[in-house]
């Protein structure tokens, strides 16, 4: 028998190889992280230096084994040592050289059903009988601890929580009780615990968290799913002593050794810790509610709220038969075609439910989920109309009902979504991880001394400069996905204009209208309005190039306004506008924000930026140190009495 045969043809990278033919998708397929991981943890390492391009030992480097056992054991309660870690390339590579060691001819293994397909066919591949154990999708896709279909003593028992792909979590009944019928059965258990740190209502429940497990457990783990670091090719394998010394050389044989860049990586990561994570999680959380919110409106399709993982996978029986679609494959090839929605068919990863079910990730920006959902809306009808207006505080749902999510008649979005950015100019670091919400009807004040990183940070919003790590959206828009569409809502006045120094003021408007496709009768009607504001009409026919500072800042505003975006970025505007062009310019700023626009703005003119600002956010050393409105930050630093705007600035910055 050719050994290889063991190995089926993935359904799943066969239906994404039939999509890549495609353009213009939204893909719910992948099924790898879409955040970044801090920037930091990438400094200092040269891949040219000899300790980064040596070989390392075969089972890792030694002070990345020590910290992972410390990590853990930290982390679960655990008593590990540098002789329970096996660092290895990938998780995958964890789980064969398990099953190497586990699985013999005949030896009953035992996975779950729906699950990761990689598992049946490694178990295979060593001569492994495999048996499901199947889980209940209206109990919410839970399995029975019992483990009823384990009729025999002995075998290996193939766990992942969370699940690939229902997104279920596991208890910690689920946990106590596979520990104590291990103990009874004699099993081994191969706990793949990849996405253990995407669970979104309890915590996760490991089987590193039961010490009497550790003779007949193995724990897989990776950096590729929390620290985002696919592409690095690194896992590890925590086992007893005995087990991971008889793994040397079959490291040796299979890889020689993990790569050392990315095990030196590792180790930064280790050390900077899930500080920032916590962050990830809600995003992903959120993009979860989203997902399963629109799933659930579509009649015949069956939404849970999954409790881990990036996945969801609903049940399309009764859609897929009102559209003549035999199958889920059927049906999935029918997204594709008919609306450039990817979804992968449930037979990849289950043999009795996945005919009638579809895995969704959620792992990709909340705006392609939008824009898949709207997709899926428009067809066929009739499809309850999806909003993305989700209620914000809605109640958790148990494992034991379906989710349905009853919209808010009036919830806002965002105007401006800032998340995780990150801005490097070589080795220097100018925006570090900034996050921030402008809602509609807001006036937000960057602050922050020179070189704090506002300049950078606005101009990064509003696409000048492309970010290294993080995304903006604007209306839902990512900036740097889609610019020319996002741009279309923004109004920017830059710090330091340069050019059309030779167009005139009439001009320059109508330059302006071009690009902006403003009708001519539009133009001629807001630029009198805007003229006669900021009292610039004398200026009219001037030349750019001969106006004042702050004539030029106030052409510039007014270029801004013209074609009535929803969202102006305005950095340092008032520069060089007199008393009474900074009054009308807060008008401006005032009615924008009332008819539900939003302004970002950044300046050094405190006294000013205090009366009308409704938020402020505090930068420096390129991180927002501080946050909220004026009266908010008179709490955080513990101000009493009549304090300015100025005087809280000050405090933060110095920490008081």
């Amino acid at each position: 028998m050719d050994k290889t045969e063991a190995f089926r043809k993935d359904p799943s990278y066969e239906f994404l190889n039939l999509a890549n033919r495609y353009k213009d998708t939204v893909s719910f397929g992948i099924g790898q992280p879409f955040h970044l991981p801090p920037g930091e943890i990438f400094s200092g390492i040269k891949p040219s230096e000899k300790d980064v391009s040596s070989y390392s030992p075969a089972l890792g480097l030694p002070e990345l084994r020590e910290r992972i056992a410390e990590f853990l054991s930290q982390k679960y309660k655990a008593d590990l040592k540098a002789g329970n870690v096996d660092i290895t390339v990938g998780a995958t590579s964890a789980l064969f050289m398990s099953m190497l060691l586990l699985v013999k001819d005949e030896t009953n293994v035992y996975i779950q059903d729906p699950g990761f397909p990689m598992y049946r066919d490694v178990a295979s591949f060593f001569g492994g009988r495999v048996t499901y154990w199947r889980a209940n999708f209206n109990d919410g896709f839970s399995w029975d601890c019992q483990l009823e279909a384990i009729n025999s003593e002995g075998g290996v028992v193939v766990i992942n929580f969370p699940n690939n792909p229902t997104g279920t979590a596991a208890s910690r009944e689920m946990m106590e009780c596979l520990s104590e019928a291990s103990r009874r059965k004699r099993f081994f258990i191969i706990s793949d615990e990849v996405y253990e740190d995407f669970v979104y209502e309890n915590r996760h429940f490991s089987v590193l968290e039961f010490p009497e497990l550790l003779e007949r457990a193995v724990y897989i783990g990776s950096f590729s799913k929390t620290w985002g670091l696919a592409g690095y090719r690194l896992g590890y394998m925590v086992a007893s002593a005995e087990l991971i010394e008889k793994l040397e050389n079959v490291a040796i044989s299979m890889y020689g050794s993990p790569p050392t860049y990315s095990q030196l990586l590792a180790l930064k990561a280790l050390d900077y810790g899930l500080g920032w994570f916590e962050k990830v999680r809600e995003m992903y959380k959120a993009n979860r509610d989203l997902l399963v919110e629109g799933l659930s409106r579509i009649p015949g399709v069956e939404a849970y709220r999954s409790g881990g993982a990036f996945y969801v996978f609903p049940r399309v029986r009764e859609l897929a038969k009102r559209l003549g679609a035999r199958n889920s494959r059927e049906l999935a090839i029918m997204l594709l075609e008919r609306l450039g929605v990817i979804a992968l068919p449930g037979d990849a990863y289950s043999e009795s439910l996945g005919a009638n079910h579809l895995r969704f990730s959620f792992s990709l920006p909340r705006e392609k989920i939008l824009e898949g959902l709207n997709r899926l809306k428009s067809w066929p009808k009739p499809f309850r109309p999806f909003s993305p207006m989700a209620q914000r505080n809605s109640p958790p749902a148990t494992k034991q009902t379906f989710y349905s999510l009853q919209l808010a008649n009036h919830v806002s979005t965002s105007r401006i979504i800032v998340e995780g950015l990150v801005k490097r100019y070589g080795g220097k670091t100018a925006v570090n991880g900034v996050s921030l919400r402008v809602e509609p009807g807001e006036i937000y004040a960057l602050l922050g001394p020179n070189g704090a990183g506002k300049t950078t940070t606005l101009k990064t919003i509003v696409g000048l400069l492309r970010p290294d790590s993080g995304y903006v959206l604007i209306d839902g828009v990512n900036v740097h996905a889609d610019r020319a569409r996002a741009l279309r809502n923004i109004g920017y006045v830059p710090e330091n204009p340069v050019g059309f120094d030779y167009l005139r003021v009439r001009e320059f408007f109508e330059f302006v209208a071009s690009l902006r496709g403003i009708p001519r009768d539009d133009l001629r009607e807001r630029t009198k309005k805007y003229l006669q504001l900021f009292q610039l009409e004398k200026f009219e026919d001037s030349f750019m190039g001969e106006l004042s500072k702050g004539n030029l800042q106030k052409v510039l505003v007014v270029s801004a306004l013209l074609h009535e975006p929803k969202v102006l970025v305005l950095d340092e505007p008032m520069s060089g506008m007199d008393p009474e062009s900074q009054i009308a310019f807060k008008e401006v700023l005032r009615e924008h924000a009332v008819t539900g626009g939003a302004v970002l703005i950044s300046s050094h003119m405190l006294d000013t930026v205090e009366r009308f600002a409704t938020r402020v956010g505090i930068i420096a050393d390129g991180k927002i140190i501080a946050e909220g409105t004026l009266e908010e930050l008179k709490r955080k630093v513990e101000a009493r009495g009549d304090i300015t705007l100025e005087q809280v600035f000050l405090r933060v910055l110095k920490g008081v």
